[in-house]
């Protein structure tokens, strides 16, 4: 006679302890009746959320390269003689931690990508403030080395998506007499049919437009050395004008894809305005006057230099506005497109 185990599932001949639990086997009369009483289902998986992943990852990056900073000074990596050695030995620690958070950031999520570029993002950032710290130094070699660091974080979170993928939820069985417009309602409430927010789109938008600002001069000598009659820049009077114009046009070109193919174009503007408006104000106030000749033109053309409180609410209330502007564009240019299913034959 075989006896059920109700915690293994299992039934076993000639014997009345399970051979794994040790549990009680029961009747078949007796295991009917203790599944019909056990009506409980089991738990749901844990769901993280993106910012608690942003957290984590941002958590490991920043605590791996403290570590690895800790055993490159016992090792004597960053002494004086060694300059070089140790800003490339700095240098690959940052890129190295942060692909590892970015790792973590993106394991178990199907698109993880826009995980692993915040997570590059902020530590990169925290990075940046603590070394430069009191006077923030966007420069050049600073910029190349926080774009790569959030590429290699968002790549780290992609691979790490694909290697631990999320878990597949399938959809519950629904009774065959059930009305098909009742599929539209979940427990009497209607649909959430609003588009997510994308933080990590929203914060990789917000560098880009830091970064137009902030390269406007540079990519103005860059243009310049052109051959000559290509490009006609005018002359060192037109310099702030240019600035202006080459930085309009990146901030633009940034803020369409805060918005494109959202379907929220004007919720992710807003945010990315914000944050952009907070980034450029904070380096303008930190760097020397006439560092920025775009801003510059800007508040010469709308007669903003009576203080600084003024030069700021000035800047920022410009560069929200056109964030903004610019992303609700982006969302009508290039709207959202649906996902086509797959068949069955083609899988």
């Amino acid at each position: 006679m075989y006896l059920f185990c109700a915690k293994c599932q299992t039934q076993f001949p000639a014997t009345s302890r399970c051979p794994r639990c040790s549990s009680r086997l029961l009747a078949p009369g007796e295991a009917a009746e203790s599944l019909s009483v056990a009506t409980a289902l089991p738990p749901k998986p844990l769901q993280t959320t993106m910012f608690g992943r942003i957290f984590v990852g941002s958590i490991i990056a920043l605590g791996l390269h403290m570590a690895l900073r800790e055993w490159g000074g016992a090792l004597g990596m960053f002494d004086e003689s060694l300059s070089a050695t140790g800003y490339v030995a700095g240098f690959l620690m940052r890129v190295g931690a942060a692909l590892v958070g970015g790792l973590f950031a993106g394991a178990g999520r199907s698109q993880g990508f826009s995980c692993g570029a915040s997570v590059g993002l902020l530590s990169g950032l925290s990075w940046l403030v603590i070394d430069s710290y009191p006077i923030l130094q966007l420069d050049a070699l600073n910029i190349g080395l926080m774009i790569t660091i959030v590429s290699v974080a968002g790549c780290a979170a992609s691979i790490g998506g694909r290697i631990w993928p999320a878990i597949v939820e399938l959809p519950e069985i629904e009774s065959p007499r059930r009305s098909s417009l009742m599929k539209l309602v979940v427990d009497g409430k209607k649909p959430n049919l609003s588009y997510p927010t994308r933080m990590g789109r929203v914060l990789v938008s917000s560098l880009a437009v830091l970064i137009a600002v902030i390269a406007s001069d540079g990519m103005r000598e860059v243009l310049k050395r052109l051959p000559a009659g290509l490009i006609h820049l005018g002359g060192p009077s037109a310099i702030p004008k240019v600035d202006f114009e080459i930085a309009l046009f990146g901030v633009a070109l940034a803020s369409l894809l805060a918005g494109a193919g959202t379907g929220a174009g004007l919720r992710h503007g807003a945010i990315a305005g914000l944050i952009s408006a907070l980034a450029v104000g904070t380096a303008f106030a930190q760097r020397p006057p006439d560092t920025f000749p775009a801003l510059e033109f800007l508040l010469d053309h709308l007669e903003a230099r009576e203080s600084t409180t003024q030069s700021l609410f000035t800047i920022g209330s410009c560069v929200a506005l056109t964030v903004t502007i610019a992303g609700w564009v982006g969302s009508q240019l290039f709207p959202p497109l649906k996902q086509k299913r797959r068949r069955k034959s083609d899988y």
